[in-house]
């Protein structure tokens, strides 16, 4: 990348690239570490702006104040990306669409990120004392501070949060399509990364444990949804909006708590679930049984009890092919 790097970046953050200008975005990123955590350190803060204004509803003119910080750029020789210019280049930024981003903004931040991989799980406590409990292929950022007017979370994938209750500093959790702003809460976010060669992707959904959170559409700030105890609130597979969702299963939380519980649940509706709980395929050669009715709990279980427990109450008979893989080839509970 040449002198317009920053220009690029900021570009970039607002979908303004041609295709060769993302192709060369994309090389610069993937070219070194240091270069990827840059752009991460400058997507946050440039978010962290976005936060700030739609929290204190302050109306400004962000093109405006984009043209200002770039008219800034221009009068210095930018070379590759430095860390304390880019830092210097955002806070300018925050300060014209923000008026007190001063007092939230402090240039020699640092920025905290988290990951998981594929199998892995991880526990954190931030500087708050709340904890973050992360699912695999999951991210998490924040400013290191945390100690501003808000306290800003940035998130992709399957995360649990429990938030220490503090009414002066909100809670304020952003995915790429939603954004939840707490004061004291135990809830769940699912926001899995836009992925074009995965159309089967769950949308992204908030259920609240207890507490009281407020979600709403990071395309449309307008329309808020409170949920308390309970609610789940997720984005509609037909529109894309944001809706409540009034079958939301506890088996989805299998990653953290190790208990599937299903009542009056299809043979079908178990299997599937069963597979994605322990990361197995289970084939059903005799489609009779898929309307079979059970009820029952696993709760710290592996997939061999698991297995024998679901056929001697369904009379199944089944076999174990390998590690991942079981055949169900008959039974009588039809």
């Amino acid at each position: 990348m040449e002198d317009s790097n920053a220009d690029i970046i900021y570009r970039f953050l607002q979908d303004d690239l041609s295709k060769e200008e993302l192709v060369e975005f994309k090389n610069w990123r993937q070219a070194s570490p240091e270069n990827e955590n840059q752009f991460r350190e400058t997507k946050f803060l440039w978010e962290k702006a976005h936060l700030t204004t739609t929290f204190f509803e302050v109306s400004v003119d962000k093109e405006a104040a984009l043209a200002k910080v770039q008219s800034k750029l221009k009068d210095q020789k930018v070379t590759p990306i430095r860390r304390n210019y880019l830092k210097w280049a955002v806070a300018v930024f925050l300060l014209v669409v923000g008026g007190f981003a001063l007092q939230t903004f402090n240039t020699q931040t640092e920025i905290i990120n988290y990951a998981t991989t594929e199998n892995e799980h991880k526990e954190i406590t931030l500087p708050d004392e709340s904890k973050v409990w992360m699912n695999e292929n999951s991210s998490l950022t924040y400013d290191a501070n945390f100690d501003g007017k808000f306290r800003a979370i940035r998130m992709n994938g399957d995360v649990i949060f429990e938030v220490t209750p503090d009414k002066s500093r909100p809670f304020i959790v952003q995915s790429d399509e939603l954004k939840v702003t707490v004061l004291g809460t135990k809830f769940n976010v699912f926001a899995p990364k836009k992925s074009s060669e995965n159309k089967n992707l769950s949308l992204a959904r908030v259920h609240v444990f207890h507490g009281k959170v407020k979600v709403t559409q990071k395309s449309d700030d307008k329309f808020p949804l409170i949920l308390t105890k309970g609610m789940t609130a997720g984005l509609s597979p037909k529109n894309n909006k944001l809706i409540p969702i009034v079958d939301h299963s506890p088996n989805v939380h299998f990653w953290l708590t190790d208990v599937l519980i299903f009542k009056d649940k299809t043979l079908q509706q178990v299997i599937l679930q069963i597979e994605e709980a322990y990361k197995i395929n289970i084939d059903l050669t005799d489609e009779k049984l898929l309307n079979c009715s059970f009820t029952g709990k696993f709760e710290n279980q592996n997939i061999d009890e698991v297995m024998e427990i679901l056929a001697e109450v369904l009379k199944l008979d089944f076999t174990k092919q390998d590690s991942t893989n079981f055949k169900i080839t008959g039974g009588l509970c039809n």
